[in-house]
């Protein structure tokens, strides 16, 4: 009596995940890679130290950091986030309509501001206690101790939280075109500072 014949030995093709990921990997790898790409070319880079000698009034922050994102209202009622204003430096303070010492600051940035308008985007906000525009107040304020330049801005409490020191107005930030914070000042600050102007021109450069 013959043996039966032993059938042809047919493999059981592999199935899950691991099995699909040894099949693709180099089309994986190649993904990855652009990915990889794509982050290092597009992510904005650190800015370079600034100048030292800027006023001590200033301070560098620990480590380079971008600002938070956050609504701004203007004199049109219009709500946008600082992420819209990209592209150049900015010289952002919050300040309240009661704080006398603010006002002075702002007097005195008032006067430089046509030296600087071309160079860097400037953002004075009112720090709102209340809902709606401070539009006509802030403008009434502003011709009461003869500003002239500068726009009017607003923020809520709400949202300037964490962000502007609310006890020791008026709360100045620098930043580069990418929104990195280079320097910060809390308290008054001495906007005629040659030093000051040569940072801005510093950063003004970067885009050039």
């Amino acid at each position: 009596m013959r043996s039966p014949k032993p059938k042809e030995y047919e493999p059981v093709e592999e199935k899950g995940f691991l099995v699909e990921l040894r099949r693709n990997w180099l089309f994986l790898a190649i993904i990855l890679c652009v990915a990889v790409g794509a982050y290092v070319m597009f992510k904005p880079e650190p800015p370079p130290p600034p100048p030292t000698n800027i006023s001590a009034v200033w301070q560098s922050p620990d480590r380079p950091q971008v600002i938070r994102n956050f609504g701004v209202m203007n004199r049109a009622g219009t709500v946008n986030n600082i992420e819209d204003y990209y592209g150049r430096p900015k010289i952002i303070i919050g300040y309240q309509l009661e704080c006398e010492a603010c006002i002075r600051s702002l007097q005195t940035l008032d006067e430089i501001v046509p030296l600087l308008r071309t160079r860097v985007d400037i953002l004075t906000m009112a720090i709102a206690t209340r809902s709606g525009s401070l539009a006509e107040l802030i403008q009434k304020e502003f011709d009461e101790n003869n500003i002239v330049n500068l726009r009017p801005y607003t923020i809520g409490s709400d949202v300037s939280e964490g962000l502007f020191n609310t006890n020791v107005l008026p709360h100045a930030f620098i930043l580069d075109s990418n929104n990195f914070i280079i320097r910060v000042s809390n308290g008054g600050a001495n906007w005629n500072d040659p030093a000051l102007f040569d940072l801005i021109d510093q950063l003004a450069g970067q885009e050039q």
